[in-house]
């Protein structure tokens, strides 16, 4: 596996777990010192070793996308996350997300960040979790690329974000969709929040659905690109089939990329 660039974890089994102990992840990682690319998909589970002891990160000086859509509750983002050293990690995705895991991550770093980051999807496992945006802020400082590929419950978490200015100054794209028609206005204050706190946004990506509506409203503000990017990435990394729709990504409830990672050497565990 030492030539390994992209390793992908998946188990999609309904009735098995793929369980792994840190000490065993690590040591499969050390095993591809050359890794770009790594993805963990379906019904993970990755804890901590059962006698407690100080964890060494793995170094991987090479990986620049870490992606994890996780459809149950089996996975620790801390510790998969806590377990690598990843100075050039460009591309983050976690789907789905709770608060809990970002209050994690944040004292995983203790006042440090990983700035390295530019593109980033977070996919809240309930509408209450997306205040943990707020302290991936801090985590993640130099966010350029957001994607929020679900919007749960009546949208209002569109009027939370306008107003408690969770984004991040360098946010030069951000992706949603299934966006309802009467939620046009709450997108069009957003947007224009987001330009009066001096954000860098440039383009607003928008999938089909949420393209019924006119968005007239940000004409003068924004580029609005009719483009899903969590449909790309989950095909591009066969997360879900060529012919399956959205339906069979929704055990992940959001996940999605603005860029397909170029995949030069695949080692898939299924």
């Amino acid at each position: 596996m030492t030539h390994v660039t992209t390793l992908h974890l998946s188990r999609e089994d309904d009735c098995s777990v793929l369980d792994f102990t840190l000490c065993q992840f690590q040591d499969m990682l050390r095993q591809c010192p050359v890794l770009e690319v790594l993805v963990l998909s379906g019904d993970l589970r990755i804890h901590r070793n059962a006698i407690p002891e100080p964890i060494e990160p793995v170094s991987l000086p090479y990986l620049r996308s870490f992606q994890l859509f996780v459809s149950g509750d089996t996975l620790s983002f801390e510790a998969a996350l806590g377990s690598i050293d990843a100075s050039r990690l460009e591309d983050l995705v976690y789907a789905k997300f709770r608060i809990v895991d970002m209050v994690r991550c944040s004292r995983l770093f203790n006042g440090m960040t990983l700035s390295s980051v530019k593109t980033m999807t977070l996919s809240p496992a309930t509408s209450g979790d997306y205040l943990g945006l707020w302290m991936a802020t801090s985590c993640f400082p130099n966010v350029e690329h957001l994607i929020l590929p679900n919007l749960i419950g009546d949208q209002n978490t569109l009027d939370f974000m306008a107003t408690q200015k969770v984004f991040w100054p360098g946010l030069r794209t951000l992706a949603l969709r299934n966006i309802d028609p009467l939620a046009e206005d709450k997108v069009c204050r957003l947007v224009s929040a987001l330009k009066r706190t001096g954000c860098a946004l440039r383009t607003l990506y928008l999938d089909e659905k949420s393209m019924k509506s006119s968005f007239a409203g940000l004409k003068n503000e924004v580029e609005v690109v009719c483009a899903d990017p969590w449909m790309a990435r989950l095909r591009n990394f066969g997360i879900i089939g060529p012919d399956e729709d959205v339906a069979a990504a929704d055990r992940f409830v959001g996940l999605a990329g603005l860029n397909a990672c170029r995949r030069r050497e695949s080692w898939i565990l299924a």
